[in-house]
Formats: structure tokens, C-alpha cells, sequence
């Protein structure tokens, strides 16, 4: 058996390994293919799940200003109740006191 020269391995290199490693390389592809389509998924849930997010915060934001307004306005019906129900005791007072 002769030996095998730089020239004959650079054959045998383009007759198997060549071949070899673009199948390889083709298999890699259609592997990867799923999972970068799974990527691009997640992307567009990620990005649909914070606009959801962002709604949310908007409405919880919109409810906080209606519960303090809310809350001002009972503020003032208490404090009116309040002074008018001093007015209402203190004229009652004063009028039980005139009759006896």
C-alpha cells in the first residue's frame, strides 16, 4: 500500500468530511428552527403580558384617584354632618333649657 500524500488526504477530506459536515450542519439548522421559533413565541407573549400589565397598572392607577376623591368627599359629608348635628344639639339644648 502506498502512502497517502498531503494531495490524497485533501481528497479524502473533500469526498467524506465535506459532506459530512454539511449534513451536519443542515441537521443543526432544522434543530435550532423550533426552538428559535419557540423564542420568537415567548418574545410576542412577553410583549402582549406587559401591555397587559401596563393596562392593568392604568386602571389600578384610575381607581386609586377614584378612591381618594372618594374618599375627600365622605371627608366632607362627615365633617357638614358633624357640625350640623352640633347646630341641630346646641339649638335642641337651647330650646329644652327656655321651656322648663
Amino acid at each position: 500500500m502506498s502512502p497517502l500524500h498531503l494531495t490524497d488526504a485533501e481528497h479524502l477530506k473533500r469526498l467524506v468530511l465535506d459532506p459530512l459536515v454539511e449534513v451536519l450542519r443542515a441537521e443543526m439548522r432544522q434543530a435550532v428552527r423550533p426552538l428559535v421559533a419557540e423564542v420568537a413565541e415567548l418574545r410576542h407573549r412577553e410583549r402582549l403580558r406587559d401591555q397587559r400589565i401596563d393596562q392593568i397598572e392604568q386602571r389600578v392607577s384610575m381607581l386609586e384617584r377614584f378612591k381618594l376623591r372618594i374618599a375627600a368627599v365622605c371627608s366632607g359629608v362627615a365633617v357638614a354632618a358633624g357640625i350640623l348635628w352640633r347646630m341641630v344639639l346646641d339649638w335642641v339644648r337651647s330650646h329644652l333649657l327656655k321651656g322648663h
